[in-house]
């Protein structure tokens, strides 16, 4: 409400990822039917939206493994010592392409934890933004932009 928003960058999140080894299992549906199990445990990377999603006070029953490396959430729930991960949609990508054996669940977000991209931060009304607006037209029509997400690996199908 208090700054306009010019958005530059990323499709934005409508969706985390639930990751399994080989299968999902036959009573998991939804991230809440964790909340039921005996191994409950879901592999998060420490200080990431997927882990303040996980704060929500629903989740307080499903155990949280804080794991700072994708590539070890990754053993984690191969050897079984987690039932789950997870993670944003592009990480997802690339995992299952090294990894056919990830099963994946969507976990669909309300629109409080979307991330609707990257942006630019002006005050609201400002004579600046237009300006802005308008250079981003600009760098999007010239392929700047495309050139720079791919580059940053921001760019790609994030629902």
């Amino acid at each position: 409400k208090n700054i306009d928003m010019v958005q530059y960058a990323g499709e934005g999140i409508k969706s985390f990822y639930l990751l399994f080894w080989n299968e999902i299992p036959s009573n998991i549906k939804t991230i809440e039917d964790l909340k039921n199990r005996e191994n409950n445990t879901i592999c998060v990377e420490p200080s990431t939206p997927s882990e303040y999603f996980l704060a929500q006070p629903q989740f307080e029953s499903i155990t949280k493994k804080p794991i700072g490396k994708v590539v070890d959430m990754v053993m984690e729930i191969k050897y079984g010592k987690s039932l789950c991960a997870i993670l944003e949609p592009l990480i997802v990508q690339g995992l299952i392409k090294k990894n056919p054996e990830i099963k994946t669940l969507r976990v669909p977000l309300p629109p409080a934890f979307q991330i609707l991209g990257i942006g630019i931060g002006l005050k609201k009304n400002s004579t600046l933004t237009p300006h802005v607006t308008q250079s981003i037209a600009n760098l999007k029509a010239d392929g700047t932009l495309a050139m720079l997400e791919n580059k940053w690996g921001i760019s790609g199908e994030q629902s």
